[in-house]
């Protein structure tokens, strides 16, 4: 490139040569540098300068050693469109030359040199776009990514937006936004109904979370869909919650739920006192109170249905042959003495606590037995009585 430079420039004095001074004779004085050149004097000098250039004595270097200004070449000397055809490479004009400011200080310049990628129309920046719409637009025109950014990325100001945007029809647009101490992303119509991170708080639907996770706009869990929260895929065993409901599922069909799989206890209603449920460690469930038994309930139980008690310990032993009845006489005096039926604890062997209603039914139950032995005895008794009787009216 300089060797077309050096021609180029010499062809062109010499034409402004021999215009200007006709046809004298050509001599070769010697060597001359620029600095020569421009303090000579005289016909025989300019073409010596000539000759000097055809011949190699006075090289491009030389010339741009001060012949010239960086100052004076870019003031259109030569123009942005011949720079970019090559006629100076760009490791020469990144020397200085023309400086980058003033190279971008024009649409023009910024299209031109970005081979057609980049330009500004109306105060805004497009890449790979020709009518950008905002203050700066990447399209890619294709498949893969349009902006691979390393670093920070600032939007400044109160509120700012970054926009992505799908441009296939059928798909809706996403954005950042800051605005305030609140980041959205948002969808088209451009609505607060996604994600927002406000006051370290996040919510989904809502763009005021008063919790640390705020989840607003979700449906009512069924088995096959809906819900607000759902954990696990749809086809396999999961969990979905609304806003009232929890429900364990596999592939739409009901499943179990497991809570506290592994052990520990569980308690409902706490907070107000009588009225929680307990579920131990153990095993045991207590109702209004913690369990001191298996079931431990403070308060009425109101049973619709049958009460089962499972075992073989019942009254029926005292039809044994080797079960010793005592006498009515004897029955009766260890009664009044003790002031209970002699089968059934009294008040001094329960004491306070809680007693056992199975055996107390079955010790009940064996008062009730005896006392129909004792019936049958007295009825059998009668019986001979006023059949003694009838005998004696036969003598009246």
């Amino acid at each position: 490139m300089k060797k077309g430079l050096k021609m180029t420039v010499s062809v062109f004095i010499f034409l402004i040569i021999l215009l200007a001074a006709g046809a004298e004779t050509i001599t070769y004085p010697g060597d001359y540098s620029s600095g020569d050149l421009i303090g000579a004097a005289g016909m025989n000098a300019r073409f010596s300068l000539v000759y000097s250039l055809l011949n190699g004595h006075l090289d491009s270097d030389n010339l741009a050693d001060d012949a010239v200004g960086s100052s004076e070449i870019a003031d259109d000397a030569v123009g942005t469109s011949e720079i970019a055809d090559n006629a100076v490479s760009s490791s020469e004009i990144a020397d200085d030359a023309v400086d980058s400011s003033n190279l971008a200080s024009d649409a023009d310049s910024l299209t031109e040199v970005s081979g057609g990628m980049m330009l500004i129309t109306g105060g805004k920046i497009g890449i790979g776009t020709s009518s950008p719409n905002t203050k700066l637009e990447i399209s890619s025109g294709g498949s893969g990514s349009q902006l691979d950014y390393t670093g920070q990325l600032s939007l400044s100001g109160w509120s700012g937006q970054l926009d992505l945007v799908d441009t296939d029809a059928g798909f809706k647009d996403y954005a950042l936004r800051v605005t305030g101490n609140r980041f959205s992303i948002i969808s088209s119509p451009w609505n607060y109904d996604h994600f927002v991170l406000y006051d370290d708080k996040l919510g989904l639907g809502t763009e005021t979370p008063l919790v640390k996770l705020h989840i607003i706009g979700g449906t009512d869990a069924a088995l096959g869909s809906g819900g607000y929260i759902q954990t696990g895929a749809s086809a396999s065993p999961n969990i979905v919650m609304d806003d009232n409901e929890i429900q364990a599922r596999n592939n739409g069909v009901a499943s179990t739920l497991n809570i506290q799989n592994e052990g520990g206890g569980i308690t409902i209603h706490q907070a107000v006192s009588g009225t929680e449920i307990i579920i131990t460690d153990s095993g045991s469930i207590g109702f209004g109170k913690s369990p001191a038994y298996t079931v431990d309930v403070f308060g009425a139980i109101n049973c619709n249905g049958g009460f089962y008690n499972s075992g073989t310990w019942v009254a029926d032993y005292v039809f044994q042959d080797d079960y010793s009845i005592p006498s009515i006489e004897e029955h009766g005096e260890s009664m009044w003495i003790n002031k209970h039926l002699p089968n059934v604890s009294g008040k001094d062997a329960l004491g306070d606590e809680p007693y056992n209603m199975s055996e107390r039914r079955e010790q009940i139950l064996s008062e009730l037995e005896i006392a129909h032995i004792y019936i049958e005895q007295l009825n059998e008794t009668i019986m001979n009585l006023e059949e003694r009787i009838t005998d004696l009216e036969k003598f009246f």
